[in-house]
């Protein structure tokens, strides 16, 4: 992380001599994203505000969403439960404003892993319920559903190809076959 950060701000640094843009709310996010995958949260905190201030005052709206879901997580994993919610009401209250669909789903996660990770199960089943739904109504991808039944010492093992080639199957075929 070190080297990305240090790059991170070398970017950061050259677009706060230039006209900040789209690129320079990228760096402050990315930034921020570095601090909170290695679990400093204090820092990523911190960052993400700075990366919030930054894009409220540019007026890209897109990259608030980001950035309100960034502190969604930051909260959450701070044992803040109802300042997570209230990142994730503000980024859902936006998508909505602006009709930026894509990123609802992955909100209603974030707030069912809330639920779940503070025992409040239920609630954390109905907003991934409401996720999958969500999901369903847009876009044309095929999502398969499955239920079954797991014991208590079962482990559950899934494979993904991650996050930057999510969806893109056909057009990135990693060549996996099954």
């Amino acid at each position: 992380y070190d080297s990305a950060r240090y790059y991170l701000r070398e970017g950061i640094h050259l677009f706060e001599r230039l006209d900040k843009n789209d690129t320079y709310l990228a760096l402050l996010t990315n930034l921020a994203s570095s601090y909170l995958y290695e679990g400093i949260n204090d820092s990523a905190l911190m960052h993400s505000q700075n990366a919030l201030k930054w894009s409220e005052q540019m007026k890209d709206t897109v990259m608030q969403i980001e950035n309100l879901n960034q502190l969604g997580v930051i909260y959450r994993k701070k044992n803040m439960p109802d300042q997570s919610i209230l990142f994730y009401e503000k980024a859902l209250h936006l998508c909505d404003l602006i009709g930026q669909k894509m990123r609802v789903p992955s909100l209603y996660f974030n707030i069912a892993i809330l639920y779940a990770e503070s025992d409040r199960l239920e609630e954390g089943l109905d907003f991934s319920r409401k996720a999958l739904d969500y999901s369903l109504k847009i876009g044309d991808k095929n999502i398969y559903e499955s239920n079954f039944m797991m014991d208590k010492d079962t482990m559950l093992v899934a494979v993904s190809d991650g996050v930057v080639h999510a969806g893109v199957g056909h057009s990135l075929d990693l060549g996996w076959e099954w």
